[in-house]
């Protein structure tokens, strides 16, 4: 038996196309197919869905949906940038709410208009702005005392550029050395660390 999860089936990503698996006849004697009204219409609070029952299928990986899960470089820890944002009025989920190695890392929702969009990702860069501006603010002093003491060790001239891939086709990262995605995959068996690609 298999089960087909078509929630995103008229949101697809540019330049894929959904093929409804109930369309594909060789899968209809095993396949059972759900789907939910709350992706579409942006109705997530109502719970209304459907379930057709006719077995069969070979699952793919998800080429749709309305989500963007994105590194950042700040000093903040996931759970305290999604409240500086919140606080802002923007609303975003930690990363770690998906797993340990989803620190750094803050997941978007765009389902809903274009301006609204803009609206918010205007938030996000001036929060991301003052954030900058302070530690600059903060770092200053000691910027102007570095050579007062030890040189901090050089950090590596090119980058390791790896990415952790999941079996679903995720990716997590980009990461500058072995160990940061190392410790990325540690809650995540299946992925493998390999170079990122474009």
């Amino acid at each position: 038996m298999l089960v087909a999860d078509e929630a995103y089936e008229k949101i697809p990503q540019p330049g894929c196309v959904h093929v409804l698996l109930l369309s594909l006849g060789e899968h209809r004697e095993r396949l059972i197919l759900i789907n939910t009204f709350s992706k579409t219409y942006a109705m997530t609070g109502w719970r209304l869905g459907y379930v057709v029952g006719v077995p069969g299928l070979r699952p793919v990986d998800p080429q749709g949906g309305f989500y963007l899960y994105c590194r950042y470089e700040q000093a903040l820890d996931a759970k305290e940038m999604r409240q500086r944002l919140w606080d802002a009025g923007v609303a975003v989920r930690s990363g770690t709410e998906f797993g340990a190695a989803g620190e750094g890392h803050l997941r978007f929702s765009y389902s809903v208009d274009e301006p609204t969009i803009d609206r918010g990702m205007a938030i996000v860069r001036e929060v991301f702005g003052q954030l900058a501006r302070t530690l600059a603010t903060l770092l200053l002093p000691l910027l102007l005392l570095a050579g007062c003491g030890e040189e901090a060790p050089p950090k590596p001239a090119v980058s390791a550029n790896l990415c952790v891939y999941l079996p679903n086709g995720m990716m997590l990262g980009p990461y500058d050395t072995q160990k940061e995605c190392a410790t990325a995959r540690e809650n995540m068996p299946q992925g493998a660390c390999k170079p990122c690609q474009k």
